[in-house]
């Protein structure tokens, strides 16, 4: 699929189309500020001096409702997406033969004529409704095609109401005021639809996706720029992104796909799976390595799958395809349930019904969504019900047609007493318990909430109210209309947040804690504390929750539970009660230059025994690539192979980070070594909360007021000077150097100390205050490269981001060496992924026993330091340099290219003593 188009064309349509509504609202009269009052005089309506049929007052009612309901802007982009959602439908309706009855196209010509093909035939179509003299009569007339048009499109939209409810609705809807006017013009939003898009590409359901990701990227966009919490009404917009289609392959390919494999180990579904990823065919012993291939390139050997060696109560068992529940809590534009369909298809088909009962009994057992956001809703059930008429041609028919289950979640709040009134006149103070009660207010923040609410009561006594109330007469007391509706509408919502699934497949919000409005992160802080770091997070625990014991949970997520410090909780959880059954980390690229993504499926029910599949599919953190060249990675083993883990693999590693790639050695190394906080203390420094005030560089102070050896507080207090060197970080230098910083230590720093108390609050923070002015080693806590430690004699203290290790000198020296060795780069990489160095990585830096080496490695560290510092004093920015080394005696030449050759092979002898 060409997406350049549809990502060029979408955003723009989203503003064409809420400009265009919105003038079509102005024609009768609804402006933003104000609403021009109505004169009626007979049959026909006065607004603004303009003569409207008095039946359109009822309609103009409505929309004035949703205005002051929702808000104008609001009320005008929901209309905005309806119609933008109801072209597309049609669009797609048009180009698949014999999907409208009437077999014109609606919306364009198959001979490219300016005008649409069903306005040529206006006089053979036949809708249900449509006023045929009427037609013929605006036909005749000539002049008059805009007003016919309109005619056959709301009777067409009207037509598709019984199949497609939430998208078409019926006639009396406010929606029909505001359908754009101009729709003939070779401009018009229906023509930019038409030219925007290759019809070829109308053949795949994910255009429908791909087509709302792009209309709302710009809202996206404009909310994220606020750096706030983001209100509810904005939370679809920031957290829907649409999953490539090969990635959904994988998700239920590797779900869906792999239970039925393990309930039929003879299936041939597999010949249908080219994103499976094949199980190992017998049991590996305790210890990571790889499927197949090898780290240097070995050729990929295939794995023969041996579903049947397990274990007869090691996997869900399934007697039939009609008892498979497979849910996507998210649902979205409907993306993993209309690849969910066609494996289902598959699975129908091998089984032995007939093609043409299939789309039916998929619909009615199998796929269920559920989804905060209105519009992707009725996005999911249009691509569900397209999925199958395409897969049978009878499914339009009345006998035949299933509707969806996809259910929009929405919010359900009772007024005072409201519900006092509903139960005593109906008699149901039996069936009103409080754990009933309870639940009927569970919805109120529904759009804020969404799939994470988890309702008080169990999906059998939730089925059992449900066919109770359903079956009360209302009798004469219309009154209770509204909220009968209500609570059957809760009890529908409840049921389906109820209902336990054989797969749950999601790509889940991603909104981290920052983000979150107030009732969002509290309710995720008390029903998914382990999850509360992210929105994604919490979905992670709510999906298993969902999950049938030994079911699987499949989504693709940002990758950070696999490794920060802030989803430890959440690691610990799924390493506890999950199996890890594979899992692919995409680095950056999948949506763009992005955040970085990965994929996985978890079995929910915990295995020691068994070992999960992974692939990494980027070979340098921080690299951006397409989602071709991520898939083409996903077929190559020989640069991309397997790896075989474990959850008891994870468990031997501080912080249990998903760490899939380690040797044996590196996990022995993690579980059996020391870590580096047992020679040393890592220790973290000050924030002064004003750097620029507090802060300078070493040659900008007088040097009376400068100390730079002090060894302790007391000694630069007695001296009266104002400024001590500052560990803050700096560029990538090892062993010595990027001393260059000051800091304002005057009258044991005072100032900083008491930072922001004129406004009630101190906002510095001074911790470690005992270890200032103390030899150190000390790092840069954000770097683009590798670990870079460097030492520090007496006479400094330090910034938050120059933390600091302390000790004595034999161990600094040691653990100096260690940290600068490749073999603390390979642990970072599995401590501190990113780019940032905490002290709680360092401290977890496993020491590897070299007692016979210490001595010596204590020996050469001095040296080394000492070159570094030679190095760092050769050069003007070091307040203790002397003088140009190409001018020193003996390095001094005739020519400056002759000094710098005297001062390149002094400093390779140098080096060459060094390392021998």
């Amino acid at each position: 699929m060409n997406l350049t188009p549809l990502k060029n064309y979408a955003p723009a349509a989203r503003t064409a189309f809420a400009e265009a509504v919105t003038r079509r609202a102005g024609v009768f009269g609804v402006h933003r500020d104000w609403v021009e009052p109505v004169t009626e005089s007979g049959d026909l309506a006065l607004i603004g001096g303009q003569a409207f049929p008095r039946s359109i007052l009822p309609l103009r009612r409505k929309l004035t409702d949703l205005i002051q309901r929702d808000g104008f802007d609001h009320t005008m982009e929901a209309m905005a997406y309806t119609w933008f959602n109801r072209f597309v439908a049609l669009r797609f309706m048009e180009l698949h033969d014999g999907w409208l009855d009437h077999g014109y196209r609606v919306l364009s010509h198959p001979e490219g004529n300016s005008l649409p093909e069903i306005l040529q035939h206006a006089e053979h179509v036949d809708f249900k409704g449509l006023d045929r003299a009427e037609v013929i009569r605006l036909k005749l007339d000539g002049n008059r095609d805009e007003e016919l048009y309109r005619l056959l499109l709301l009777a067409q939209c009207e037509e598709l109401h019984r199949i497609l409810p939430d998208v078409f609705s019926k006639l009396d809807d406010a929606t029909v005021l505001v359908l754009p006017d101009n729709l003939l013009h070779s401009d018009s939003l229906i023509r930019q639809l038409v030219a925007n898009s290759n019809e070829e590409d109308w053949q795949q359901v994910e255009i429908l996706g791909w087509l709302y990701q792009f209309y709302i990227s710009e809202k996206k966009d404009q909310v994220m720029a606020r750096k706030s919490a983001v209100p509810t009404e904005d939370i679809p917009a920031v957290t829907q992104l649409f999953t490539p289609h090969w990635i959904v392959r994988y998700l239920v390919e590797n779900s869906l796909g792999r239970l039925w494999l393990l309930n039929r180990p003879g299936s041939r579904l597999r010949e249908h799976m080219p994103y499976y990823i094949e199980e190992a065919s017998s049991p590996v012993a305790s210890g990571q390595g790889l499927v197949a291939g090898s780290e240097s390139g070995a050729s990929h050997q295939p794995l023969v799958t041996n579903h049947s060696a397990a274990a007869p109560d090691s996997y869900l068992k399934i007697d039939r395809p009609q008892d498979i529940k497979l849910m996507d809590p998210a649902v979205g534009s409907g993306h993993m349930l209309t690849y969910g369909f066609d494996l289902l298809y598959l699975i129908y088909e091998e089984e032995g019904h007939t093609p043409s009962e299939i789309p039916g009994l998929i619909l009615r057992f199998n796929l269920h969504g559920l989804e905060i956001c209105p519009r992707a809703a009725q996005l999911a059930e249009l691509a569900l019900v397209f999925k199958a008429r395409n897969a049978s041609r009878r499914f339009f028919q009345p006998e035949h047609f299933v509707r969806p289950a996809i259910i929009e979640l929405r919010e359900v709040r009772f007024a005072e007493n409201e519900l006092r009134d509903y139960i005593r006149a109906l008699g149901l103070g039996d069936l009103f318990h409080q754990p009933l009660l309870k639940l009927l207010h569970q919805f109120e923040e529904a759009k804020n909430f969404g799939s994470l609410i988890q309702p008080c009561l169990d999906e059998r006594t939730i089925s059992e109210v449900r066919r109770a109330i359903e079956g009360k007469d209302l009798g004469g007391q219309l009154f209770l209309r509204e909220t009968h509706l209500k609570v059957l509408r809760v009890l529908e919502q409840a049921e389906a947040l109820t209902r336990k699934c054989h797969v749950v497949t999601a790509n889940p919000p991603y909104m981290g804690s920052a983000a979150m409005n107030s009732e969002l992160k509290d309710f995720i802080e008390t029903h998914f504390k382990d999850g509360k770091a992210d929105t994604y997070a919490a979905f992670m625990l709510r999906n298993l929750r969902l999950t049938l014991r030994g079911g699987f949970v499949a989504m693709i997520t940002i990758p950070n539970w696999t490794s920060l410090k802030v989803f430890e909780s959440l690691r610990n959880t799924l390493i506890r009660t999950t199996h890890i059954s594979s899992l692919l980390a995409f680095g950056r690229g999948v949506w763009g230059s992005d955040f970085g993504s990965c994929a996985f499926t978890l079995q929910a029910e915990l295995n020691l025994d068994k070992k999960g599949l992974f692939k990494k599919l980027f070979r340098r953190q921080g690299e951006v690539q397409s989602n071709e060249e991520l898939e083409a990675n996903f077929f190559d083993a020989s640069q991309f192979p397997t790896y075989l883990a474990g959850n008891s693999d994870f468990d031997r590693i501080a912080g249990q980070p998903i760490a899939y790639w380690l040797s044996r050695a590196f996990l022995d190394a993690f579980s059996k070594s020391p870590p580096l906080s047992k020679l040393g203390l890592t220790r973290l420094g000050m924030t002064t909360a004003n750097n620029n005030l507090f802060t300078r560089l070493w040659h900008e102070v007088s040097g009376r007021l400068f100390s730079p050896n002090a060894t302790n507080a007391q000694e630069v207090l007695s001296s009266r000077k104002k400024w001590v060197p500052y560990n803050k970080g700096g560029a990538f230098r090892k062993w010595y150097g990027n001393l260059d910083t000051i800091v304002n230590w005057e009258n044991d720093g005072y100032a900083i100390k008491h930072y922001g108390a004129e406004d009630g609050k101190i906002r510095s923070t001074v911790p470690n205050t005992e270890f200032y002015f103390k030899e150190c080693i000390t790092w840069s806590k954000v770097s683009i490269g590798a670990l870079a430690m460097r030492y520090r004699p007496v006479g400094s203290i330090f910034d938050v981001a120059g933390a600091c290790v302390y000790g004595d000198t034999t161990n600094l020296r040691f653990l100096l060496a260690f940290c600068n060795s490749i073999v603390a780069v390979k642990c970072l990489e599995v401590l501190s992924p990113t780019l940032n160095f905490e002290g709680g990585h360092i401290a977890c830096l496993p020491i590897i026993d070299a007692s016979e080496l210490k001595a010596q490695i204590t020996e050469v560290v001095p040296l080394l330091i000492e070159a570094a510092r030679a190095d760092w004093d050769n050069f003007e920015t070091s307040w203790d340099f002397r003088d140009q080394p190409l001018l020193r005696p003996g390095l001094k030449g005739a020519t400056l290219e002759a000094s710098w050759r005297n001062w390149e092979a002094q400093s390779t002898a140098a080096i060459r003593r060094m390392q021998e």
